[in-house]
């Protein structure tokens, strides 16, 4: 998550918030939208922007799997 922590601070973009309410949302872009009081192409842009910095595809199973765990440590690591 590294990457996008960096891609938030150097850009002052909401990258990891976006993508932590995505997965609350259960991945209902229109949900996470209203949520983050964001337009909705603004999320999928958003959402493209973290396939491309992780080089991951949140259709796929096991890279959704891989970026929710890595958000839950991230949460309960220390310092975090």
């Amino acid at each position: 998550m590294a990457p996008l922590q960096q891609a938030d601070r150097k850009g002052g973009g909401r990258l990891a918030e976006t993508l932590e309410m995505f997965f609350k949302c259960n991945g209902n872009i229109k949900l996470t939208s209203e949520k983050l009081y964001a337009h909705y192409n603004t999320i999928v842009y958003r959402l493209d922007k973290i396939q491309n910095i992780l080089g991951v595809s949140l259709d796929d199973p096991e890279d959704r799997l891989q970026l929710q765990l890595s958000l839950k440590l991230g949460q309960i690591s220390p310092g975090s």
